[in-house]
């Protein structure tokens, strides 16, 4: 399924890249602060499906903008949802977090407003800790492969702001997991052709 994502991932660029080659295109780099997330994961402790709500995550993506469209397209990397859930007083502790690869097609409907599709493959994290006397350490990974959908605000060039949301379609522990994200972005133009 990886290498799925990867071909998946890398037609979903080309068809961007050919398609800005007839007019001028910019290549640029976005950080992204993910102020706020919520996300559905598999909790292993309790063998079932939980949600929680984390914050401030990071990310990084490559994007490519044609100028005569109003279509952009990248491929990112983010960790946008990360947790810290307490046992209690007997030590230990809860973390759980995903990470993102996910490439996007941005198509602006307004003048700052655009909406955003694409495709993404995460890597669920799950790791419990604990003093407690006959109770196991937990280490869990498992992934996914899902749809990124959702809204970004370009109030200007180098700061854009976006809501996405990435349901699961695919995922090996056969649970559905998502997360909801609110991101800030700072746009770096690389290179203008």
């Amino acid at each position: 399924m990886k290498k799925l994502t990867l071909i998946i991932s890398i037609l979903f660029l080309a068809i961007g890249v050919n398609y800005a080659q007839t007019s001028k295109h910019q290549i640029g780099l976005s950080i992204s602060l993910p102020l706020m997330s919520y996300g559905s994961y598999f909790d292993y402790r309790l063998s079932n499906q939980q949600s929680n709500t984390g914050f401030l995550g990071i990310g990084v993506g490559l994007t490519c903008v044609n100028t005569n469209s109003k279509n952009k397209y990248s491929i990112n990397y983010e960790l946008p949802f990360i947790k810290l859930i307490s046992i209690g007083n007997k030590g230990g502790g809860t973390l759980v977090s995903v990470g993102v690869i996910e490439t996007l097609i941005s198509h602006k409907i307004h003048s700052n407003l655009a909406v955003v599709g694409g495709v993404n493959f995460g890597k669920y994290h799950y790791s419990s800790t604990t003093d407690l006397y006959n109770v196991q350490d937990i280490n869990e990974t498992y992934s996914t492969i899902g749809l990124t959908g959702g809204l970004e605000y370009r109030p200007s060039k180098v700061i854009s702001t976006s809501l996405l949301y990435r349901p699961t379609i695919y995922s090996e522990v056969k649970t559905f997991s998502s997360f909801l994200s609110l991101s800030v972005h700072i746009n770096l133009r690389m290179s203008k052709k």
